[in-house]
């Protein structure tokens, strides 16, 4: 996961102050508030230390795509075979991360993968929600898709750190630069199709708790790959 910018943020309880007075509060603008404790929980993990100070071996930084693909694949597949109309608003197939993952592991396996136990068995266990989740209640794999869409907007900074400490060209690296130069284009669509999707303050509700679960879950992930570094 990419750290987002950081930025002012409303709180929670702002935000529904607000909402009594002007009405309902955007989606998006929730889910940044009432995230964020989580969010920084996440980013304060070694391992995104680790990758910003150019200590990150090139087989934990392959250990990395690996547990996210197995999350990305689960998630990119039940997004786009969901019927629900939220879903249906929101989704487009340019959002798909797992082909990038793909082709960055086929241009780095060689070099070695390496993933401690508790990183595959916390990848294993969001793939296994993300499963859950699509069949019970749909709507919540929106939260775990901001969670995931939002870390492109940081992506191209660590990018540059990736390349100066592992030496690596644009292969390997397509999971870190998804929409080139339009990262900001590509999430400024994203915000407002979320905005104008058709959710019912319930799933609203549920979005942001499936946000704050996707923060926790992909913590769980990031620990396990922090062993050692």
């Amino acid at each position: 996961m990419s750290p987002m910018p950081p930025s002012p943020t409303p709180t929670s309880a702002d935000l529904h102050a607000d909402s009594a007075k002007e009405g309902t509060v955007p989606i998006m603008d929730r889910l940044k508030a009432e995230t964020r404790s989580a969010h920084e929980a996440a980013e304060a993990i070694p391992f995104n230390a680790a990758l910003v100070a150019g200590r990150l071996p090139l087989a934990r930084y392959v250990g990395q795509l690996a547990t996210y693909a197995m999350v990305h694949t689960e998630l990119d597949a039940r997004l786009a075979h969901a019927t629900h109309p939220a879903i249906r608003a929101v989704w487009r197939d340019d959002l798909a991360k797992a082909p990038l993952l793909e082709r960055d592991l086929a241009a780095l396996g060689q070099h070695g993968v390496s993933v401690p136990a508790p990183a595959m068995a916390a990848a294993h266990e969001f793939a296994g929600r993300v499963r859950s989740v699509a069949a019970d209640r749909p709507v919540d794999l929106l939260g775990y898709l901001y969670v995931l869409e939002g870390s492109t907007l940081g992506a191209a900074i660590l990018r540059q750190h990736l390349q100066r400490a592992l030496g690596l060209g644009d292969e390997g690296l397509h999971y870190y630069s998804p929409y080139g130069n339009a990262v900001m284009a590509h999430w400024k669509a994203f915000r407002q199709r979320m905005n104008e999707a058709p959710l019912a303050p319930a799933e609203q509700d549920s979005i942001v708790t499936s946000a704050v679960e996707a923060f926790d879950r992909i913590g769980a992930i990031l620990r396990g790959l922090s062993d050692g570094l």
